[in-house]
Formats: structure tokens, C-alpha cells, sequence
């Protein structure tokens, strides 16, 4: 499955065969990653990210993980998708990252407003929900932009 979201950025569903390329992009920015994402140091080498993708296929498989690979200009940028999806209640939360010398270009954003649009049309969700660390700027800055309303602080 892929979204194109421009000429330059798409969404595309993992492989196995995505692992090192994933694992690469994770690794060359650890330090910037790990101090938001408590998995990052969890991935220590390529089969790690591989065993990571097959977990992703088996919660596409059972409709609870939509999570694609931010493609930009052709090469693996970071990640986005609709996790912890609810299907009776039709909750889903937006979870991304992406590579350090990428962000500052909207390049989330502009993922979000797709991925918001397939959770509510292709997935039929009713409430999308997106959580960021309070002292990540720049992450707290999407949610605002797309014109979310900031419900609380989870302690």
C-alpha cells in the first residue's frame, strides 16, 4: 500500500527487505530519537528492525497498526502511522518520526493531513489522536498546525 502525498514524499507499507535501509536512517539518528522514543535503543542491528516490520505485518493484518515509511525523494525518512486502533470505539493515534536533517520543511505535516485523511475514509475512524512529548517543540507544533485541540497532559 503506498500514499503519495507530492512529487517528492510518499507513504509506503514496510518489507522485510526494508530492515537494514530502516536500521540505517534509526542508527544515524539515535541521539536525537532516543530521548522521545524509548524503543530506539532497542534496536541494535538489522534484525531487529526486521523482526520490528514483521510485528508491524501481523497489526496491519489484524487492523490495530497502519504504520507506513516516510519515503522521500526515493530513500526511507522516517515513519508514520495510526497505532493502538480501537475498532469499536474507532480511536486511533498518530504516531512519527522522522531523520534530523529532514525536519523544518513540513514534511509531517503534510504526511498527518494524508494519514488523518485515510484514517477517516479508508479505516472509518472517528477520532484520531496524536501524543508528542511536552518538550518536543517541534513535534507539539504538528498537532497545532492541523488544528487539533490540545485535550491534556498524560503524566
Amino acid at each position: 500500500m503506498m500514499i503519495k502525498i507530492d512529487d517528492h514524499i510518499r507513504l509506503q507499507f514496510l518489507d522485510a527487505a526494508d530492515a537494514e535501509s530502516l536500521f540505517d536512517v534509526v542508527h544515524a539518528n539515535r541521539d536525537h530519537l532516543r530521548v522521545w522514543l524509548p524503543w530506539v535503543d532497542s534496536m541494535q542491528e538489522p534484525a531487529d528492525m526486521r523482526n520490528y516490520i514483521l510485528l508491524c505485518k501481523k497489526e496491519f493484518e489484524a487492523g490495530t497498526d497502519f504504520g507506513f515509511a516516510i519515503m522521500y525523494r526515493e530513500k526511507i525518512a522516517g515513519r508514520i502511522g495510526i497505532h493502538h486502533i480501537n475498532r469499536h470505539n474507532r480511536i486511533g493515534e498518530i504516531g512519527y518520526w522522522l531523520a534530523g536533517g529532514l525536519q523544518g520543511k513540513g514534511i509531517i505535516t503534510r504526511c498527518c493531513t494524508a494519514l488523518i485523511r485515510f484514517g477517516f475514509t479508508e479505516i472509518g475512524l472517528n477520532r484520531i489522536v496524536i501524543k508528542c512529548g511536552v518538550g518536543n517543540k517541534r513535534s507539539m507544533a504538528i498537532p497545532e498546525k492541523l488544528n487539533f485541540k490540545r485535550e491534556g497532559i498524560v503524566r
